[in-house]
């Protein structure tokens, strides 16, 4: 009984390894060749490994930033702090943000916007793809549910 648990745990475990490698290498091999799906794959790929397995994502923190017009807002996402030429010829400190375009969460804009134009807001990163995502029809509670 013995010799058949290990051999039937030993095959699962080869077959995943080998063979379930290989299947995924082939399906992620198809599916780059989709025009519009190697885009969106390989951006909910990224977006998902890095929630699932609890890294730091790319985006720093959620901002709210006056766009596209003043008086009018938009929920984007800070990715860095700007250095280099931007920052020497603007003279002012500027902060890298990702504006999404809901509901395809595989376009969008990069501005730079100088950091007293920025609002730090206290909603994850999550929560603000979810509601840019479905095109604000998702709001996360504030306060966060949970906060005092």
């Amino acid at each position: 009984m013995a010799v058949f648990v290990f051999l039937v745990t030993a095959v699962g475990w080869v077959t995943r390894l080998v063979i379930g490698r290989r299947v995924v290498t082939l399906a992620e091999k198809a599916i780059a060749r989709v025009p519009l799906l190697n885009k969106m794959y390989g951006f909910m790929k990224e977006i998902s490994q890095t929630l699932l397995s609890g890294q730091q994502t790319m985006f720093q923190r959620v901002v709210l930033v006056e766009y596209p017009r003043p008086g009018a807002y938009t929920i984007a996402f800070a990715t860095a702090e700007a250095h280099g030429e931007a920052r020497e010829r603007t003279g002012s400190a500027l902060v890298s943000v990702i504006l999404p375009t809901p509901p395809n969460p595989t376009t969008g804009y990069l501005a730079l916007f100088p950091r007293e134009q920025v609002v730090d807001l206290e909603m994850n990163v999550a929560d603000a793809m979810k509601m840019s995502f479905s095109g604000g029809a998702v709001v996360p509670p504030y306060p966060a549910t949970g906060a005092k």
